[in-house]
């Protein structure tokens, strides 16, 4: 009997066989980029790819590339120079810190470069390059003809930084120009302006210039579900909001099981998590561009494997490309070697490198997780 694992992982080649994901990243190249290898080229065979790897080892940075990839999009979101970390622009062969990707366009083949351009009133410009054969691609006829970036809808989730608005105060939090003795007190003074928007009392909560919070959204009968499958437990119905009365703008939800109601500031971090990747990725448009860093951040291993299940029904359904970082065996167990994308350092030169269809076993172990299943192998040697 095959199980829904295994059906599901089928299923998704078939379609991908078919030609039926639009505008797919079949690869991305990176010719000179970060601390990665000179001409690293990571492949999307499948379309949910994991990162793993030790920390530090280029997973995130190469998660960066991608989101600056579509059109539209860019780098420098989460990687510019400063004064403490500044950027060098070339390496000893004058090669720009860059990266080119290949996607279908019907039956056109498309290769596209992002380079890292040095502007005077832009220091960490990126812009599309005519195809560079240093680089590894295809060069042009014409000097200026280029290929147009992928359109493509980005979905980014870092899930250490996915804290709920209390939490956010809670332990980042200040006293500033407050009179509250505490921020046990700031929260309780909070709480009434909170209440009367779950309670539907008031619609917005003003500040002397502007609204503090978003509109009110109730949680869908379909995100209900998947929260409910991927936590293992049974939530009744669920409200939302966007708001800044703690200062930092941060979300807030009001939760209903069988049993108890309580927000955001007695949940689990893993229940907020859950909140902000289902809604997100349910209303994510069809063929977008997820990347989750960690999602895995603060749930048990049972909710990290069906995490993983609702991932894969949510890639069968709207034909996403799924990319994300993580350390968890429970979400790369079983999964097909072509999705697993292992990196680790050069020991030579400090360098990042990936290899790539590896066992989820032959992946634990650079991530040096201990192996039930090791075999002792007795060589026998004759003269």
């Amino acid at each position: 009997m095959v199980d829904e694992l295994s059906q599901l992982i089928e299923t998704i080649r078939q379609i991908k066989s078919r030609g039926q994901f639009r505008k797919y990243i079949d690869f991305i190249r990176f010719p000179f980029y970060r601390n990665v290898e000179i001409d690293t080229q990571i492949s999307f065979d499948f379309p949910l790819t994991v990162f793993i790897g030790q920390n530090g080892c280029g997973k995130s940075s190469c998660l960066h590339a991608l989101y600056g990839a579509p059109d539209g999009y860019t780098p420098y979101k989460f990687w510019f120079d400063t004064k403490v970390d500044p950027v060098s622009y070339y390496n000893e062969q004058r090669k720009r810190h860059s990266f080119w990707y290949s996607f279908k366009d019907g039956n056109q083949t498309l290769e596209v470069i992002k380079a890292r351009i040095k502007r005077k009133d832009d220091p960490n410009y990126w812009e599309t390059s005519r195809p560079l054969a240093w680089a590894g691609m295809q060069t042009r006829k014409g000097k200026n003809d280029r290929d147009k970036p992928i359109s493509k809808n980005v979905v980014y989730l870092d899930f250490r930084a996915e804290l709920s608005a209390f939490d956010k105060y809670f332990y980042f939090g200040n006293l500033k120009n407050s009179s509250a003795r505490n921020k046990q007190e700031f929260l309780r003074r909070k709480s009434p302006s909170l209440n009367n928007l779950f309670t539907g009392k008031k619609k917005h909560i003003n500040s002397s210039s502007r609204f503090l919070n978003d509109p009110i959204e109730s949680l869908t009968n379909d995100e209900l579900k998947w929260i409910s499958f991927v936590l293992g437990r049974n939530y009744v119905s669920g409200i939302s909001v966007m708001h800044e009365l703690f200062r930092n703008e941060g979300y807030s939800v009001l939760f209903q099981t069988n049993f108890a109601k309580y927000s955001e500031a007695v949940a689990g971090s893993g229940e907020m998590a859950v909140v902000r990747l289902v809604k997100e990725v349910l209303s994510a448009e069809d063929y977008s561009l997820i990347l989750l860093d960690e999602p895995e951040v603060s749930l048990h291993p049972g909710a990290q494997h069906r995490l993983k299940i609702f991932l894969l029904e949510q890639i069968k359904s709207k034909k996403h490309q799924v990319i994300l970082t993580s350390h968890s065996p429970s979400i790369v167990k079983r999964l097909p070697n072509e999705s697993v994308k292992v990196f680790y350092q050069n020991p030579g030169n400090g360098r990042f490198l990936v290899k790539e269809n590896l066992t989820p076993e032959e992946a634990f172990y650079h991530i040096e997780f201990p192996l039930d299943n090791k075999k002792n192998i007795i060589v026998y040697w004759r003269d």
